[in-house]
């Protein structure tokens, strides 16, 4: 038996295993939860649909295994460390269930994580033309032909404002709500590709451009200094906007690296940075801060504007015009195509033909057996006790109930043939089977 299968005895917990270097050594179990779901997905592609897992199902897994193998699941850090008493899985736990996870699926099995069927429970919202639905991996390629100008938000609070007076033009606003999450990503980079104009909007802090920066393909926005005086802030207002706080030393040391390692390169060249393997940055942000002598950093080493405090002095109306402003100006080019919808039949009905539709609908109605019909139809729906019955079913027994109504009365009667005689008259195509179930 290997170490992995061997279980201690009841009673005796063993501390959890660790790396010579003291790290957990809790990856060759991780890889052993996922060779598991890696042999079921290669039998049965269908579970990746039909069962699948989200990001905390290999954690959990990972616990029970650790807990049947007799390591101390709930084991602490031990006093002087700095999360001293807190438990050490629970505090490893996003670095388990995301990058570790993501990486022994992409390196152990060639597979990107969605590929063996797990999924990320995020909520994300996709905000456009006044309706707002949560973004899950498979709404991806439905939603990234929506829509002319995509805005990331990083707050919540920026969108619910905002969203009303965004919803005449064709812009998607997305509400990502503390980081930008992978489901939202992934719709950017993915509309992107298709032409979309797709802008950032963060918090002017540290963490705000070390997000950024990592994103290459879309423009960062605002928040910045120059975003409250472009909105006309007074003295008072910036006064409230600003706050003071403690930069994260290790956010701010990623920044400037990587500052200076675009300077250390010969030339300033166009697209995307991609150092070697080092990251993909986004070049127009660094090349910003760099021609801004990197003015804005010791500004944020001390100094913060929350996006929610702009919104409130400056009000929802001025901060969406300058939204709006802001990505007239960054982006010239729109394709239309993908927010106006394309023309239906009923749209482009001619006057006449429209108002010929509209009385047979109106003389239909008005037929005399039809209400009592319909009431006798929901008393029996109100009062069947045959069990349950597929819904679909029941409703076309109730179309064609009230269609056969219809054909009864008098006056349809005598005008039914008359239409059969018109239509072959003026030579109207015939429709296929398919055509007249549709109807």
């Amino acid at each position: 038996m290997t170490e992995l299968e061997i279980a201690t005895p009841s009673g005796a917990r063993k501390t959890l295993p660790r790396l010579g270097n003291g790290d957990l050594g809790i990856r060759p179990f991780m890889v052993r939860i996922m060779q598991e779901r890696y042999n079921v997905i290669a039998v049965n592609p269908s579970l990746i649909q039909s069962y699948p897992w989200p990001t905390t199902k290999p954690y959990y897994n990972l616990r029970k295994m650790l807990d049947h193998l007799g390591y101390n699941i709930d084991e602490t850090y031990p006093p002087g460390h700095k999360l001293a008493g807190k438990v050490i899985l629970a505090e490893r736990r996003p670095y388990i269930q995301g990058k570790m996870l993501t990486e022994i699926c992409e390196k152990e099995f060639g597979m990107k994580r969605h590929e063996l069927g797990i999924f990320v429970d995020e909520r994300t919202q996709f905000v456009y033309r006044g309706e707002s639905q949560s973004v899950g991996f498979y709404d991806i390629d439905s939603l990234i032909n929506k829509g002319t100008d995509f805005i990331l938000c990083e707050k919540a609070y920026a969108v619910k404002p905002i969203a009303p007076l965004a919803s005449p033009y064709g812009i998607v606003l997305l509400e990502c709500g503390g980081n930008f999450v992978e489901y939202a990503r992934m719709l950017c980079e993915k509309a992107v590709r298709r032409g979309c104009n797709v802008g950032i909007l963060t918090d002017f802090d540290i963490s705000g451009i070390a997000m950024c920066i990592n994103i290459p393909w879309a423009t960062r926005i605002g928040i910045d200094e120059r975003t409250i005086y472009d909105l006309g802030l007074t003295e008072k207002q910036i006064k409230i906007v600003q706050e003071r706080y403690n930069a994260d030393p290790g956010q701010m040391k990623f920044v400037i690296e990587t500052l200076n390692k675009y300077n250390s390169k010969k030339g300033w060249i166009d697209g995307p940075l991609d150092w070697s393997g080092e990251g993909t940055y986004n070049l127009e942000l660094v090349k910003s801060l760099n021609l801004d002598q990197r003015r804005a950093l010791r500004y944020l080493a001390e100094l913060r504007i929350e996006l929610d405090h702009v919104i409130d002095e400056a009000g929802p109306e001025r901060f969406f015009q300058y939204l709006k402003k802001t990505m007239e100006d960054r982006f010239r080019d729109r394709d239309y195509n993908y927010t106006v919808e394309s023309a239906t039949v009923d749209e482009i009905r001619p006057p006449t033909a429209k108002e010929f539709v509209a009385k047979m609908d109106k003389l239909l109605l008005q037929i005399p057996a039809l209400q009592p019909a319909l009431t006798e139809i929901s008393n029996e729906h109100r009062n069947d006790i045959d069990g349950l019955q597929p819904i679909d079913e029941i409703r076309q027994d109730m179309l064609d109930r009230l269609i056969e109504t219809e054909e009864e009365d008098p006056k349809v009667k005598r005008l039914l043939p008359k239409l059969v005689k018109i239509m072959k008259e003026l030579g109207l195509p015939e429709l296929t089977d398919e055509e007249k179930r549709n109807l």
